[in-house]
């Protein structure tokens, strides 16, 4: 995605024209983005569409047995039935996490016990300026009782099992694991349309989709969610009824098919078997 996007800044002429970005492409046999989104990204940079094909993120549904609620929600530091929204990513502007204060102050004056929990890295040193101002924000809202930074969380699936409503407030995602990971919890979501958020999510059915940086179009979809339980049960339930991503194994089959196509292409016959799922951690990496 866009460098000068994500970094909120004006977009230089290598920005514009991302020689790094078209040179690659242009030598690839393929280009595989995650998403329609960031294909059609490509696509406007020049990269010819028959060369694009989208390779969506693996997300395994995990089993939710072997967590317990209770003991999540006190790790998040929720006390009670306080109704909690959860937020997975990190500390630097892209991820929209000062958007989401601005919202969740509004929330607190029509549902003074929500409670937002923060997920992920907030001390590494390219996060430092992005953590003080998001700090200074929640200072600025009256927000350190309603709002707590979690840290970095090794397992993602243990915390989410202890939230109520999961939210994505990002200017910019490719395919987000973290959205893959709520939904596979049977989590209401709300998300900017960014990424494949349009893809994954069904408006109104499974979560809700609001524009990015629209601080009043947020707080409206957290206190819809958060203030109807019956409505944020139709959607959990659906959210978990729904296959959202391929399996580990799905995707691993699916990229050595794309290889055997490509040595078929160059006249050189395949005799790559198909291997086992890789083992992917609790951030989609493997």
């Amino acid at each position: 995605m866009q460098p000068a996007f994500e970094e909120g800044r004006r977009p230089t002429w290598r920005d514009r024209f991302v020689p790094s970005v078209r040179t690659t492409c242009a030598l690839a046999t393929q280009v595989l983005p995650v998403s329609r989104s960031v294909r059609q990204e490509l696509i406007s940079l020049g990269v010819p569409a028959e060369k694009a094909r989208v390779f969506r993120n693996a997300a395994d549904r995990p089993d939710l047995s072997v967590y317990d609620r209770n003991e999540a929600r006190r790790r998040l530091g929720v006390v009670g039935d306080e109704p909690t929204v959860v937020a997975v990513g990190h500390a630097v502007p892209v991820k929209g996490w000062d958007v989401l204060i601005e919202a969740m102050a509004a929330v607190a004056r029509a549902v003074p016990a929500a409670r937002l929990v923060l997920i992920g890295s907030c001390t590494q040193q390219h996060e430092a300026p992005e953590y003080r101002r998001l700090t200074a924000l929640i200072e600025t809202h009256g927000l350190a009782n309603r709002v707590r930074f979690a840290g970095y969380v090794p397992d993602v699936y243990s915390a989410l099992v202890g939230a109520d409503v999961f939210v994505l407030p990002s200017r910019s995602e490719g395919d987000s694991n973290a959205l893959l990971q709520a939904l596979n919890c049977g989590l209401p979501c709300v998300a900017t349309r960014v990424g494949s958020a349009e893809d994954l999510i069904q408006e109104g059915v499974d979560g809700l989709l609001v524009k990015r940086d629209d601080v009043e179009g947020l707080a409206a979809a957290l206190r819809r969610t958060l203030e109807d339980a019956a409505f944020r049960a139709r959607l959990a339930l659906r959210a978990a009824s729904r296959k959202h991503a391929p399996t580990t194994r799905e995707y691993a089959e699916k990229l050595v098919d794309l290889y055997a196509e490509l040595l078929r292409n160059e006249g050189i016959e395949s005799t790559i078997s198909k291997p086992d799922a890789p083992t992917l951690n609790s951030r989609g990496a493997a």
